[in-house]
C-alpha cells in the first residue's frame, strides 16, 4: 500500500541522487528510480512529485512523450538537491551509531591505497562469481539480473573520488549482505562476504 505521497516525494529524492551518484554522466528517469529503489507509490505520483521537487529547485527535468503518467520525464539533481537528500536521509537513519558517520555524508576514496584496489578486485570477483552462476541464472532470473546490476553500479561507484555512504549502502552493501546470506558457505557467498570485510576496511568503519 502506498504511504503518504509527501513521504514519497522524500524518499524518491533520496533514491534519486543516489542514482545520480552512481551514474554521474546521464539523465535519471524518475520512475526508473523509484522502482529501484522499492518505492510505492500511485500512479501519477511520480509526475506530481518531480513537479514539486523542481519547483523547490532540488531537480532540473525534461520532459518528452512517454508512457503511462509516469513516464516521459528525465532529470539531474541539482546542489540543493544534493543537501536536501542528505538532510532527509540524516532525518530518516538518525544517529544508529556514534562511530559509524551518517549515511548521506560523502567520503573520498584514494584509488592508489591497498585497501581501494582490494576492495574493487574483491567486488569484481563477486560479480565474476555471480555472473558464472548458470544455476542462479536459470532459477531466479530476476534476483539473478538485479544482484549483476546492483554489483555492476558499486563497481562504478567506487570509481569515483568521492562517493556518498547511503550510495554504497543502498547499491552496494545490501546486495552482497544479501548473496552472503542467500549462498552461506558456497562461492559467492564467501566471496560477498570478502567483499564485505574488504569494504569495511576501505571506508574504516563496520558494515
Amino acid at each position: 500500500m502506498p504511504g503518504k505521497f509527501a513521504e514519497f516525494k522524500n524518499e524518491l529524492l533520496i533514491a534519486l541522487a543516489a542514482e545520480a551518484l552512481a551514474n554521474s554522466d546521464r539523465y535519471i528517469p524518475p520512475k526508473e528510480a523509484a522502482d529501484r529503489a522499492g518505492l510505492t507509490y500511485m500512479a501519477g505520483w511520480v509526475r506530481e512529485a518531480v513537479s514539486k521537487l523542481e519547483n523547490e529547485g532540488f531537480v532540473e527535468a525534461l520532459y518528452y512523450k512517454g508512457d503511462g503518467p509516469d513516464g516521459g520525464m528525465d532529470l539531474t539533481v541539482t546542489g540543493a538537491g544534493w543537501d536536501e537528500a542528505e538532510r532527509l536521509q540524516g532525518a530518516r537513519d538518525g544517529i544508529e551509531d556514534q562511530a559509524v558517520p551518517a549515511a548521506g555524508r560523502y567520503v573520498r576514496l584514494d584509488h592508489n591505497s591497498q585497501e581501494a584496489q582490494q576492495a574493487k578486485e574483491a567486488v569484481a570477483n563477486t560479480l565474476k562469481g555471480v555472473l558464472g552462476n548458470n544455476d542462479y541464472a536459470a532459477n531466479d532470473p530476476e534476483d539473478y539480473e538485479q544482484r549483476i546490476a546492483e554489483l555492476e553500479s558499486g563497481l562504478r561507484l567506487l570509481e569515483a573520488i568521492r562517493v556518498r555512504l547511503d550510495a554504497i549502502k543502498t547499491l552496494l552493501v545490501g546486495g552482497l549482505k544479501y548473496l552472503a546470506e542467500k549462498f552461506g558457505d558456497a562461492a559467492i557467498g564467501a566471496l560477498a562476504t570478502a567483499a564485505l570485510a574488504a569494504l569495511a576496511s576501505l571506508l574504516g568503519f563496520p558494515i
